[in-house]
């Protein structure tokens, strides 16, 4: 019997294959070769994954191309180049990372002994059962496996079912050779040329509703992990792996695209900030955000009862471009309102006023229009200051040379201070922010006035109006005005702008990154989600007292302290080896067949509140017919009706202040996200 697949339905792409699911990455072709792959992969060197080829038919179809996705993704976390190496199969991919002829394979493998040991694997993508499935005839007589005694199961020359199959008393097994897949077994099962097969939980979930003869008739094996195979004997490459996978399954949500209004995004309860790394509008320094735009925009989303999270793209011109995309709600990035802009989006009444000006050295000649003639101006081609130069070259002849659209306006005035550059323009705003750094430039000529605005999706009628509300209510009034002072003329707050400890220009979180790394890689966690965490806690105070006891940076109680061998509770190191062994701990502590992400979400919750306090809220979300297993909307609901008496007494555990937990969940979630964002693993 013959099926036609779905393209690109079955749901260990859902479940195991997330990372797949990169945003704008549309070539599949592996990216430049040659070089040499070293420990961990470090800058200049090449990572070499092993991708399957498609079959011609089966479950697998269009493998090969989610293969490649991941293999690009993969090589821009590790900061490495990409060598695609093709495999026929599982068995063949397994010789290439014996030999060290790949690094790592971009299918799942199911986790047995035998591969254990040949080849080494990273933490697991999810967990699975191997299920007999047969004719649902014959399925209700299979209840166990003595059942299976004189039946006999099919099953490919590579599979890893062989020892879970072997392990059957009396089971004939018939190895099939060739291009088979999950589909060519469960054809032979369908049509009588077999009696039964074995198939994994998360690939007969999609398969089943193509196969209405067949059932699985007993599980055989439970809990079986699904990991990425890896070339042995490489731990640092395991470890910066396993940062990419806790990474891809904690962020995937941001994948997400939506265009809702107002309404739906109350809903939901979060707003979306699209913004730049910059001095002026958005960027973090010691792990903390700050920024003009930032804090104008958080207060707008927490007087309308939203979390804020930041989404910084890649590049000036791509921010209306993502805002009509649904990955972001509002452009605050301090963008100049023009007719060109209006065309693609909504823009609010101006929030700020400045002017445009041309910028050159201190000690470069150029006092008047004229002196313009046959000069060079380096700016970006997306920014407003480029029409600005367009109209001014119509009568003076100037030379427009365009930068980088990942150049932010900063960058440019670095380059002009440097002499790499002669002359560029600037908002009057962001020169006098150099210019208080120290920066040796001049404004040589006023251009003209201009307005910012934030802008919204032409859509979104109903943001758009609360954002103007917003303005008129704020503009000029004490909060605006003390937040323009702080990032417009506060020397200190300049500086630590500019400074050192800015994550997006140096790629430091905090003073304790490297006792993060460390202690994270040896219990298969992400750095920087421990550095997320730690700032929840302490904002890395190693000195921090919380009115319950909790002391140091991952503020342990004296008791935990103990139990994890902590001799001084303010010491850094010991405080954040016992903080991320207490996390580990916790995660361990749920059921492994949980998605990675909510098992990493319900340790956060229960190291806030308690594991005991989480089971309840599960326990509660069932009975409420929320599920169980997902933490945002589900047990994070439940979880805020534990201070009601009305359900606090009907758990085993009773009273907790719920609402703070979904609060520190959620901003752990949002802090990690933009770590991610900005620090590679």
């Amino acid at each position: 019997m013959k099926r036609e697949r779905r393209a690109g339905a079955a749901k260990a792409a859902a479940l195991v294959l997330f990372v797949l699911l990169a945003l704008g990455l549309e070539s599949c072709d592996g990216g430049e070769a040659g070089g040499k792959t070293g420990s961990g992969t470090p800058a200049g060197a090449v990572i070499r994954v092993a991708v399957i080829a498609d079959p011609p038919r089966g479950v697998g179809r269009g493998g090969g191309g989610r293969d490649r996705l991941l293999a690009r993704e993969l090589a821009e976390e590790l900061g490495a180049g990409l060598e695609i190496v093709e495999a026929g199969g599982y068995r063949e991919v397994e010789r290439l990372l014996v030999e060290g002829r790949a690094d790592v394979a971009a299918r799942p493998f199911m986790v047995t002994e035998a591969r254990e040991e040949r080849i080494d694997f990273s933490t697991p993508l999810a967990h699975v059962d191997e299920l007999i499935v047969t004719r649902k005839e014959a399925a209700g007589g299979i209840d166990s496996p003595e059942a299976l005694r004189g039946r006999e199961a099919c099953l490919a020359g590579s599979s890893p079912h062989a020892a879970t199959l072997a392990a059957v008393e009396g089971l004939k097994v018939r190895v099939v050779y060739g291009g088979n897949t999950e589909e060519t077994l469960l054809d032979m099962v369908s049509t009588g040329e077999c009696f039964s097969t074995v198939v994994r939980s998360d690939l007969w979930d999609e398969l089943a509703p193509l196969y209405g003869e067949l059932a699985a008739a007993l599980r055989l094996a439970a809990s079986r992990p699904l990991s990425l195979a890896l070339r042995p004997g490489d731990e640092e490459l395991r470890q910066s792996i396993n940062r990419f996978i806790i990474a891809r399954a904690l962020t995937d949500d941001r994948k997400k695209t939506y265009t809702d209004d107002l309404p739906g995004l109350k809903r939901r309860r979060l707003l979306r900030m699209l913004t730049r790394n910059n001095a002026l509008s958005y960027y973090i320094y010691r792990g903390e955000e700050f920024g003009f735009d930032y804090e104008l925009v958080r207060k707008f989303a927490e007087e309308n009862s939203m979390h804020l999270e930041v989404v910084v793209a890649p590049a000036r011109d791509e921010l209306l471009r993502w805002l009509n995309e649904g990955r972001g709600d509002i452009v605050a990035a301090a963008l100049t309102i023009t007719d060109e802009r209006r065309e693609r989006a909504a823009f609010t009444i101006p929030y700020n006023r400045t002017e445009e000006v041309l910028v050159v050295r201190e000690d470069y000649e150029l006092h008047s229009p004229a002196e313009l003639a046959g000069k060079t101006v380096h700016v970006r081609r997306s920014s407003a200051y480029y029409s600005t130069l367009k109209e001014l070259s119509r009568t003076v002849g100037l030379h427009i040379e365009t930068v980088p659209e990942e150049m932010e306006t900063e960058d440019i005035l670095a380059a002009v201070e440097d002499g790499t550059f002669d002359i560029t323009v600037c908002d009057s705003d962001i020169l006098g922010i150099e210019r208080t750094y120290g920066r040796r430039l001049r404004a040589a000529l006023s251009l003209r006035p201009v307005e910012h605005g934030w802008a919204v999706r032409r859509d979104n009628p109903k943001l758009l109006a609360a954002l103007n509300r917003f303005i008129k209510k704020n503009h000029r009034g004490l909060f605006y005005n003390m937040t323009r002072r702080r990032y417009m003329e506060d020397s200190k707050q300049i500086a630590e702008a500019r400074g050192g400890m800015r994550t997006d220009k140096q790629g430091v979180i905090s003073p304790y990154d490297d006792l993060f790394r460390k202690h994270a890689a040896r219990l298969d966690l992400d750095w920087r989600l421990l550095a997320a965490l730690a700032y929840q806690e302490s904002k890395f105070n190693p000195r921090a007292r919380s009115w319950a006891g909790a002391v140091g940076i991952m503020q342990l109680q004296p008791r935990t302290a103990r139990e994890l061998g902590v001799r001084d509770m303010r010491d850094p190191e010991q405080n954040i080896k016992a903080g991320a062994e207490y996390l580990r701990g916790l995660i361990d502590r749920f059921d492994p067949s949980l998605e990675l992400q909510e098992r990493i979400r319900f340790a956060l919750a229960s190291y806030n509140v308690g594991i005991n306090h989480v089971r309840d809220a599960r326990r509660l979300a069932r009975r409420l017919g929320l599920s169980p297993d997902k933490w945002f909307d589900n047990v994070e609901r439940a979880m805020r009706l534990l201070s009601r008496r009305k359900y606090y007494r009907t758990v085993r555990y009773g009273y907790c202040r719920g609402f703070e937990t979904v609060k520190y969940v959620r901003e752990i979630q949002k802090r990690y996200n933009t770590y991610t964002e900005l620090v590679k693993g």
